[in-house]
């Protein structure tokens, strides 16, 4: 029995080349949106680092200063990351030493090919720890 070469197109080619489409479409329809939710990440990160400073003032000037810190991530992530929920909300929670930023939203995808929509429930979360540090 002699040896023959594969056919140029076979069930293997068909397959690479389906997933090759897929992962195409993903990319074109997707990371769009997952790259404004890194921008949001950075976005919270970066109000993670200045609410360490604030945790430290006197009340009433803490409460006042961590909300003007919320408003204003809030508003960066709406015009960096095109975030057109109305619902969007940055919130803050401060457990013991540790402090976490939620942005919660919604992104709605439609599909360019048939009349497809995904709604995506895009929950953000930074977790940063807010320990007064002794340099003794």
């Amino acid at each position: 029995m002699a040896y023959r070469t594969p056919k140029r197109i076979n069930a293997v080619s068909v397959a690479m080349m389906l997933l090759v489409a897929a992962a195409a479409y993903w990319m074109w329809v997707f990371f769009p949106v997952y790259w404004d939710a890194w921008t949001v990440d950075h976005q919270l990160r970066e109000t993670a680092a200045l609410c360490y400073r604030v945790n430290r003032y006197a009340e009433p000037g803490r409460t006042i200063e961590l909300r003007k810190l919320l408003k204003k991530a809030q508003e960066d992530s709406i015009r960096l990351a095109h975030i057109t929920d109305p619902e969007f909300d940055v919130s803050l929670e401060i457990e013991g030493d540790n402090l976490f930023l939620h942005a919660i939203y919604k992104v709605t995808v439609r599909h360019p090919v048939g009349n497809f929509v995904t709604t995506l429930n895009m929950n953000r979360t930074e977790k940063a720890n807010i320990k007064q540090v002794s340099w003794d």
